[in-house]
């Protein structure tokens, strides 16, 4: 088994709006506003893991963190990452069984 931490970067536009519905500039500048705060905030998590010795890879809406071998479990993990300054709830743990497929944790 496998543990990696995922960040979400950004959703389909119709995710980030309401999809169907007329759109108003001030949503959409509320958006812009809302993205830069989200990549600053992965621009930083990338410094500050890759500065850790964690892997990272992009995925279609996030990008995938792979810790450090030395982090074993859900706990660890999430203790590395407050110990980083890093905002735990940013993020979501998975962890990968011995068949490749990704279990969500719920924590």
């Amino acid at each position: 088994m496998g543990i990696f931490v995922s960040m979400s970067l950004f959703g389909k536009p119709g995710w980030e709006l309401d999809e169907g519905e007329e759109v108003k500039a001030e949503e959409l500048r509320g958006l812009g506003d809302s993205l830069k705060a989200r990549l600053d905030e992965a621009a930083r998590a990338v410094e500050v893991l890759k500065a850790d010795g964690w892997d990272n890879k992009l995925m279609l809406y996030d990008i995938a963190f792979m810790p450090p071998d030395t982090l074993k479990t859900v706990a660890d993990v999430r203790r590395r990452l407050k110990t980083l300054n890093l905002d735990v709830e940013s993020f979501t743990i998975d962890i990968e069984d011995d068949e490749g497929d990704d279990l969500r944790l719920t924590e």
